[in-house]
């Protein structure tokens, strides 16, 4: 593992030489794949029960990183659950400042008054990238984005990158749902640590309702221009009445030197 970070840069700088000048008028971009959150869940939680009637789950399709080595953009698929489509269906793309942790751009297509041409069918990404390709390529090209053409940038925690021992912990404060009465998340912090060079609160969260009953860092995605991260979080949220339960998830900026 202690190797991935330098190959990745050496890959795609490589396949990259040449094109820091002209990025915003060369670079084209596809469909990126997606990332399984239940294989990401289930085997970073092997202690716990999972459920028989499996989950709904966002789908996560990571693009890249801009050649800054601050952005870093991605797609998420929200699916409806109990709910019929097009309700509950969300499309997000977003681009996300590593350096404080913030959205510098999104675009999302949620509104059910939209889906009006998809006859009310569930709609994919397929679909939505092809309406929409103009627009997402602008914004990419406009944050020199290189489109990352498989997923082996994505490292499970804990990891060994460079000699250093990467690892993140959800630090949970608990409490009982008076609908289930049964443990629930009420308040959260993410806690990131490199062996010997201290840790830092990175996420830090206190929730108004119950209703999330685990929460994981399952790994995190280097930048291959800089020590930038993003630390993928999965939450796994009560279902509408009950099982089967959702999963979502939330990208977390985080700088792998300054701690």
């Amino acid at each position: 593992m202690r190797y991935i970070f330098f190959i990745s840069i050496l890959t795609i700088f490589l396949s990259t030489l040449g094109t820091k000048n002209s990025c915003q008028h060369k670079q084209s971009y596809t469909i990126p794949k997606s990332i399984s959150l239940d294989k990401l869940y289930i085997n970073h939680n092997p202690a716990i029960s999972h459920s028989p009637y499996g989950y709904v789950s966002d789908s996560f399709y990571p693009i890249g990183w801009s050649l800054s080595g601050i952005y870093f953009a991605y797609i998420i698929e929200s699916h409806p659950g109990a709910a019929s489509p097009p309700e509950g269906y969300n499309f997000q793309m977003f681009i996300k400042d590593a350096t404080n942790d913030s959205i510098a751009w999104n675009w999302s297509l949620k509104n059910e008054s939209q889906f009006n041409n998809y006859d009310h069918r569930i709609v994919y990404i397929e679909e939505i990238w092809a309406k929409y390709k103009k627009i997402f390529s602008k914004s990419l090209r406009n944050y020199d984005i290189i489109q990352l053409w498989n997923n082996n940038l994505l490292i499970k925690l804990p990891a060994t990158i460079n000699q250093i021992r990467y690892d993140a912990k959800v630090a949970k404060t608990m409490g009982i749902s008076t609908l289930t009465n049964s443990p629930e998340i009420k308040a959260e912090k993410v806690i990131f640590s490199m062996n010997g060079l201290g840790n830092k609160t990175v996420f830090n969260r206190k929730y108004e309702k119950f209703g999330i009953r685990n929460s994981s860092v399952v790994g995190l995605i280097l930048s291959p221009f800089s020590r930038k991260s993003v630390l993928l979080k999965i939450t796994e949220s009560r279902g509408w009445e009950g099982p089967p339960h959702k999963l979502s998830i939330e990208l977390i900026g985080c700088d792998l030197i300054n701690l």
